[in-house]
């Protein structure tokens, strides 16, 4: 999964004029399975949505993306709003967040980690989005945003390999246009067999074995080599 995220400034475009002002402004792209979401945000009503080319937004629908140009079209009573991408500010404006903030909304990122990799485990479909995992009755009862970022966009899949210079990132963006990483260290994120369990938080050997209909001493057989009292997020056992 590829998640892009940038700040973008919005311009009102109408018979191939610019316009100072817009009432939409494009926060964010996500691209993840061929699907592409933007990032909008009405300023009438300060509604802040993912939406995808197609769909509509406020009294808008949104057009088309073009990626060469950066640039999104949204149509209303026949005239088009055009929101130019423009990515410079995100790093001056990074400097707004607080370390703590920062930490927070890292800590929103890591329970949505977790939660995905327990949903991977029970379900074993591949691919879950944020939205799925959060409600009453799911992994996540509540995800209160830190400083205005949206994680409905979020989309974790599953990797076929774990490559360590490539570490598995999560990324949100902030109200403000900040982009905050979460870089996945101690989750395995990785496609497994049906003959092996990947240890999650909470896990113990008792668990684990009921979990998968043996004993403990035939788990404690087909991993001789395990510290049962030292289980790591992430770590792949034998189960059969």
């Amino acid at each position: 999964m590829k998640l892009i995220f940038t700040l973008v400034i919005g311009l009102f475009v109408s018979g191939g004029a610019f316009a100072a002002e817009s009432p939409i402004e494009f926060r964010g792209l996500t691209v993840s399975g061929g699907t592409t979401k933007l990032l909008l945000i009405d300023k009438t009503t300060d509604t802040t949505r993912w939406v995808e080319v197609g769909q509509p937004f406020a009294s808008y629908r949104v057009k088309a993306y073009d990626a060469q140009k950066k640039t999104a079209t949204l149509t209303k009573d026949g005239k088009e709003l055009q929101l130019l991408l423009n990515a410079s500010p995100v790093a001056e404006a990074a400097s707004t967040l607080s370390e703590e903030i920062v930490q927070a909304i890292r800590s929103n990122l890591r329970t949505v980690a977790e939660a995905a990799n327990k949903y991977y485990s029970d379900t074993r479909k591949k691919s879950v989005t944020v939205a799925e995992l959060v409600g009453p009755d799911k992994p996540i009862k509540q995800l209160k945003s830190i400083a205005g970022e949206n994680y409905d966009g979020l989309q974790l899949t599953q990797q076929e390999e774990i490559v360590p210079e490539k570490p598995y990132v999560l990324s949100v963006v902030t109200q403000t246009g900040v982009k905050v990483d979460y870089e996945v260290e101690d989750f395995s994120f990785v496609q497994v067999a049906p003959d092996v369990h990947v240890v999650e938080r909470g896990d113990t050997a008792a668990k684990i074995a009921k979990y998968n209909g043996i004993t403990l001493h035939q788990l404690e057989v087909l991993n001789p080599n395990v510290d049962w009292s030292r289980l790591k997020s992430g770590q792949v056992l034998k189960v059969k």
